[in-house]
């Protein structure tokens, strides 16, 4: 019998590196005692013997997060920079708002909230080797960059076609921060007749957005129902996530994942997870992903999968 062919995967050696930075930035953030974070390093080295180049980076770094959570007994060691993170947000939004309400023609229009969403990706704490410069200004001016520039793998025209009609979308929600330049793209599915569920973690992890992030009347105009993946796991779980947010995957006439957690999880588990068509939006900021997508770091990608 003839063996299973082994799926392609990004994970490299120096993923290894990129977990043990992001456990040591997550123990600075959750305690201050250093003989906490000694240990905690100590049990990522641990969990770090058993990795394989056969498995997902997100699977590995969902135990490390958990661990450091349980060690420290702190449940958000994120909590302070996500919530200086939505106020830059929003404050940026505004920024460049005019610049995308004046844009009369649709497609046009659909571009330039793709960017803005782009955008909001940059405000990410949990890349290893990724930095922003937290004021709304450089937000704005990345924001016209990514705009220029366009996007490296460009599937935007096919993802506004499919929003053209009446669909079920789920939108996967990445940062804290982020989502609100998430709004703007959601406010035009919406426009178009799409029903939009926005989906976000059921539990606080790195800076991904919770449903105390969407807190906020903006979410409520923008999107028809909001849910949470029912965990606190990076990205789609195949094990944790709720049995509800598991059946929408499968009955949605279209599924939008903003980041690289969900878009590791969702491409590569994506047959075990949905028969819908699928797009990622992201900036590449991780070097194997960004290889494997035939990219460098700093691409903005409107990947479509199935479609």
């Amino acid at each position: 019998m003839k063996a299973a062919k082994q799926k392609q995967l990004w994970t490299g050696p120096e993923c290894l590196v990129c977990l043990s930075t992001i456990a040591y930035d997550v123990l600075q953030r959750a305690t201050k005692d250093p003989a906490i974070q000694l240990k905690g390093m100590k049990k990522t080295y641990e969990l770090l013997t058993g990795f394989t180049l056969q498995q997902l980076p997100t699977d590995i770094a969902n135990k490390i997060y958990q661990m450091i959570q349980n060690l420290t007994n702190n449940a958000d060691p994120f909590k302070e920079i996500k919530i200086a993170s939505k106020i830059l947000a929003q404050e940026a939004i505004e920024r460049i708002r005019p610049h995308i309400m004046k844009e009369n023609q649709p497609y046009k229009r659909f571009r330039k909230t793709l960017a803005a969403a782009i955008t909001g990706n940059v405000i990410d704490f949990g890349t290893a080797g990724h930095s922003i410069q937290m004021n709304s200004e450089y937000l704005e001016h990345l924001y016209y960059q990514i705009n220029e520039e366009g996007f490296a793998i460009d599937h935007s025209a096919q993802l506004f076609e499919a929003v053209s009609s009446e669909l079920e979308i789920l939108f996967l929600a990445d940062n804290a921060g982020e989502i609100f330049f998430d709004t703007f793209l959601l406010d035009q599915m919406q426009i178009r007749g799409s029903n939009v569920i926005l989906v976000v973690k059921g539990g606080a992890i790195s800076n991904d957005a919770t449903l105390e992030d969407v807190d906020d009347p903006i979410f409520k105009k923008v999107a028809s129902k909001i849910i949470t993946t029912g965990s606190n796991a990076l990205g789609v779980s195949l094990t944790e996530s709720s049995q509800e947010f598991l059946e929408l995957l499968q009955n949605v006439d279209l599924i939008i994942a903003k980041g690289q957690s969900n878009f590791e999880t969702v491409y590569y588990y994506h047959e075990k997870l949905t028969s819908k068509p699928v797009y990622f939006l992201f900036r590449t900021k991780c070097n194997r992903i960004a290889q494997f997508l035939g990219q460098s770091i700093g691409k903005n990608v409107v990947l479509g999968k199935n479609i």
